[in-house]
């Protein structure tokens, strides 16, 4: 009840304080890290993760498959595999404490390009935020998808691009800069804005409880019989 006597910007104050103090858990490592996911690669390495394909898929087989609506929810791993992948890259790349919900687990050549579902040789850890994030190469995916079922674009080459270098492959085909998302529920503000201006990560965390508690208490009001939305899973 008394959360929702509480004023937005009043929520915000207090979270933000409470963020800040060193005494709670998890914000003695604040700095640690936030220097460890500022260091976070815009590319995947490709001596792990070159990429894989879907033998499944080919030129032949384009509008039963990859050009059908729908079709790559029926190749997607479950979260039961997705999850625990991704808490063992956390503890490879050094961030066992970190918010598993500021990353994707990105299929580097995506499933509506044909990519392979399980092989972890396709599979990488991309932050949801900073300037070349996961929303923006889902930009990318959705227009090589479009430009390969409309056989303006090889399968095989749109393949071969987005494993080799997504962000110079989202230059040529969709904008020289990233383009604003429309992600949603999971779009999360520039960890990198807040660490310009001082505030550090305890900052960016405390923003990011507020922005989901913001957008749940607008879902509340309008489907309050509803599950609330979950974050998205890749």
């Amino acid at each position: 009840m008394l959360i929702r006597k509480m004023s937005l910007k009043a929520l915000l104050l207090v979270l933000t304080v409470s963020f800040a103090t060193a005494a709670l858990p998890g914000v003695a490592c604040a700095d640690t890290a936030s220097a460890a996911l500022a260091a976070m690669p815009e590319l995947p390495n490709h001596a792990t993760n070159p990429g894989a394909i879907n033998p499944n898929v080919t030129v032949s087989d384009e509008y039963a498959t990859i050009c059908h609506r729908g079709w790559t929810k029926t190749v997607r791993p479950p979260f039961e595999y997705t999850n625990k992948l991704k808490h063992q890259l956390l503890q490879r790349a050094g961030l066992p404490g970190a918010d598993i919900h500021d990353f994707e687990l990105d299929h580097l050549v995506s499933l509506e390009l044909g990519g392979a579902p399980w092989d972890p040789r396709n599979l990488w850890l991309e932050p949801l935020w900073g300037k070349w994030n996961a929303h923006v190469k889902d930009q990318l995916e959705n227009k090589l998808n479009q430009l390969v079922c409309d056989h303006q674009l090889a399968l095989a080459t749109a393949q071969y691009d987005i494993a080799t270098n997504w962000i110079a492959t989202y230059k040529r085909y969709v904008s020289p800069t990233p383009l604003p998302s429309q992600s949603g529920w999971g779009h999360k503000e520039n960890y990198h804005g807040y660490e310009a201006a001082g505030a550090g990560y305890a900052a960016y965390r405390a923003y990011r409880v507020y922005h989901h508690y913001h957008r749940y208490h607008k879902w509340h009001r309008d489907e309050y019989h509803r599950d609330p939305p979950q974050d998205p899973q890749n």
